[in-house]
C-alpha cells in the first residue's frame, strides 16, 4: 500500500485520460481525498468544469511558471512541510554564523 501527497496529472496522456484518471482516484476508497491537481493546455471551460464536477482540487494552464505551481501547491496546504523545513534550515544557518 502507497500513500500519496499529490496527484499532478495533465488532460491529455497516451493511455489513461486525466479526466479518467481524476475519476477514478476520486472514486477510490484509499485515493479519494489526495488533492488532484490538473496541468494542462486546454483552455476550454468545458473541460476546466468537467474536471472541477470530477473533484480536481486545481486547474493549472500551461506553460506554468514555477511560482503558480507554488501558489497552487500552498493552496493545497502541500507547502507547509517544505516551508517549515526551509525555516528550519534557515534559523540553523544563523545560528552557525553566530
Amino acid at each position: 500500500n502507497h500513500t500519496y501527497d499529490l496527484v499532478l496529472t495533465d488532460l491529455e496522456m497516451p493511455k489513461l485520460g486525466g479526466l479518467e484518471l481524476l475519476a477514478e482516484t476520486k472514486r477510490r476508497h484509499q485515493t479519494r481525498d489526495v488533492p488532484v491537481l490538473i496541468m494542462t493546455g486546454r483552455t476550454d471551460e468545458a473541460s476546466r468544469k468537467r474536471a472541477r464536477e470530477l473533484g480536481a482540487d486545481g486547474y493549472l494552464i500551461k506553460p506554468v511558471s514555477p511560482t503558480v505551481l507554488s501558489e497552487a501547491l500552498a493552496d493545497l496546504h502541500l507547502l507547509k512541510n517544505i516551508e517549515q523545513v526551509r525555516s528550519r534550515s534557515a534559523e540553523a544557518g544563523q545560528a552557525d554564523t553566530e
